[in-house]
C-alpha cells in the first residue's frame, strides 16, 4: 500500500515564445499528459505564456519596443478567453493547475499567477 496519495506533475518545457493560440495549445495538451499519467495537479512556470521576456534585459525602451508590442499582444487576460479554455479542461480533466502567465489588465501587463482547482474554479490569483 502506498502512503502517496497526490502525484504532482511540473512542466519543464520551452514555451511557445510570444504566441498566445500556440502556448495555450501547448498548455491543454501538458494539462492532458499530466491528467493521463495521473496527477492531481500540474504546476506550469513564470510567464508561461507567452513566455519570459529575456530581451528586456539586453536594450533600452527604444530597442525594445517591438519586442515589447509583440509580448503585450500576447499577453492573456486572467478571466478572458483563453484563460476560460484552460479553466474548463482542468475541470473536464479533474486537475488543479497552478499556471504562470503575463497577464494583460487594460493597458498594463503583469507577471501573474493562477491556481485553478479541479472543478475549474480559480482559487487563486496574484
Amino acid at each position: 500500500m502506498s502512503l502517496r496519495q497526490w502525484k504532482a506533475a511540473v512542466v519543464q518545457s520551452e514555451p511557445c515564445w510570444f504566441d498566445k493560440k500556440k502556448s495555450v495549445e501547448k498548455t491543454l495538451m501538458l494539462i492532458d499528459e499530466a491528467a493521463d499519467n495521473g496527477a492531481s495537479l500540474v504546476a506550469f512556470p513564470e510567464v508561461w505564456i507567452p513566455g519570459y521576456p529575456n530581451y528586456i534585459w539586453t536594450g533600452n525602451f527604444k530597442q525594445n519596443k517591438k519586442q515589447n508590442g509583440n509580448y503585450i499582444n500576447n499577453s492573456i487576460s486572467a478571466y478572458g478567453p483563453e484563460m476560460i479554455e484552460i479553466r474548463k479542461l482542468a475541470a473536464r480533466r479533474g486537475i488543479f493547475v497552478g499556471l504562470g502567465f503575463s497577464e494583460l489588465d487594460k493597458s498594463s501587463c503583469y507577471m501573474s499567477q493562477v491556481l485553478i482547482s479541479d472543478e475549474g474554479e480559480v482559487l487563486i490569483h496574484r
